[in-house]
């Protein structure tokens, strides 16, 4: 039987290496960048890569290797999933560790999508001025650990924090 996925998780964090028969889900914060540039030079140096698609994959290294791209559908993602002469893979994280990478990289001012991604995920409460979790101290950590614990949907709603089990439609559903 085919995986059900959730239609609205599943498509922004596969990475299709068709010429390969590979899909692989990558988690935020479990070396992503790194991933998509490796298999962004994997599918470029395929004897079989035309110039146009080389052109593309040597502009950017994201979303050139994304289900869109090919223009996947989920039933597509599905199929693959299931086809045992597809390869899949995940990378994982200890939890904590990610956890703490993204909280130094987005309220550590790390990154320069840091003070959105931080404030996305634990926010402040109305009428309070906003926490000083923007510093990355150990007072703004506990900080974000109590926010965890009073909002976890909110939390983990932003894809840095998000749990890893729920990437890619559910690693849960998804892969063995």
């Amino acid at each position: 039987p085919l995986p059900t996925l959730d239609e609205r998780k599943v498509l922004q964090n596969f990475v299709v290496v068709p010429e390969y028969k590979f899909l692989f889900c990558y988690i935020e914060k479990v070396g992503c960048s790194m991933f998509n540039q490796l298999f962004r030079l994997l599918r470029m140096y395929h004897p079989s890569m035309d110039r146009q698609e080389l052109e593309e994959l040597s502009e950017n290294l994201w979303y050139r290797n994304t289900p869109e791209h090919f223009n996947l559908t989920t039933q597509d993602l599905s199929g693959m999933l299931a086809d045992k002469s597809w390869t899949k893979a995940v990378y994982f994280r200890e939890p904590a560790d990610r956890f703490v990478s993204a909280f130094k990289s987005k309220c550590g001012k790390a990154d320069v999508d840091g003070n959105y991604h931080c404030r996305e995920a634990f926010g402040h409460r109305p009428g309070e001025k906003r926490r000083a979790l923007l510093d990355g101290s150990l007072k703004s950590f506990q900080a974000a650990l109590d926010q965890v614990s009073a909002n976890a949907s909110r939390v983990f709603g932003n894809v840095h924090f998000q749990r890893a089990k729920d990437f890619c439609g559910g690693l849960d559903a998804t892969m063995d």
